[in-house]
């Protein structure tokens, strides 16, 4: 402090105000960041979940073809259209995979892994069915019809499902995003106090280290 006394008043006040600037730069800079964060956030949620529905419709429209192209082959048994329906059936799998990364992007794709296995029963039960028709040997085909329904049934279940699994990630995803800002917010305040309180205690320094000489100076010339 002693120091600081013998400077003369320009230099004081420069220090003084530097330390002020200094410190409010930074909660400015602070302030601004977090700013970025969240936008940041609430756009790569919002992302999330436009893409989540989008995967939504495409797993629906790829399953109904898989769907439809399965019940053609079982009734005309044409080739053509056990092909169409493993065609389906592969964009099905990609479509799900694609989702699935999107879901463990989020931190929970346990939806996903499911569909996978179902639809994975289901397209085994139409290969299986497929080989007794080539091979033109009866089958149980009322316990295939059965089996796949009950798959497809889980699948779609499932699918529907999706909807509800985007608005609750969402949800929570606002939620974190709330307790960030009041965080965040908490520590602004702090740091603005903390810039008064240390601009009151400079202001009063720069003060006292200006009156108290001229105090000296007026006693000496009495």
């Amino acid at each position: 402090m002693r120091g600081f006394t013998k400077l003369n008043v320009l230099t004081r006040l420069i220090i003084g105000f530097s330390a002020l600037f200094i410190i409010t730069i930074s909660v400015s800079i602070y302030s601004i960041l977090k700013l970025k964060e969240f936008n940041n956030a609430s756009i790569v949620m919002l992302e999330a979940a436009g893409k989540m529905l989008e995967y939504r419709n495409r797993l629906s429209d790829a399953l109904l073809s898989e769907i439809t192209y399965e019940k053609k082959f079982v009734i005309s048994k044409d080739a053509q259209h056990y092909n169409r329906f493993a065609e389906a059936a592969k964009q099905f799998a990609l479509f799900l995979n694609e989702a699935a990364t999107v879901a463990d992007a989020l931190g929970n794709k346990e939806l996903f892994d499911r569909i996978a296995a179902n639809h994975g029963s289901y397209v085994a039960l139409i290969n299986e069915e497929r080989d007794h028709i080539r091979s033109r040997r009866p089958y149980q085909f009322s316990r295939y019809k059965a089996e796949k329904e009950r798959f497809v049934d889980l699948i779609i279940k499932d699918i529907k499902k999706l909807e509800s699994y985007i608005a609750t990630n969402t949800e929570t995803g606002i939620e974190g995003l709330e307790r960030s800002g009041t965080e965040a917010l908490r520590t602004a305040q702090i740091m603005a106090l903390f810039s008064l309180f240390l601009g009151v205690i400079i202001a009063g320094g720069i003060t006292h280290s200006i009156t108290k000489p001229l105090s000296i100076i007026k006693k000496k010339t009495r």
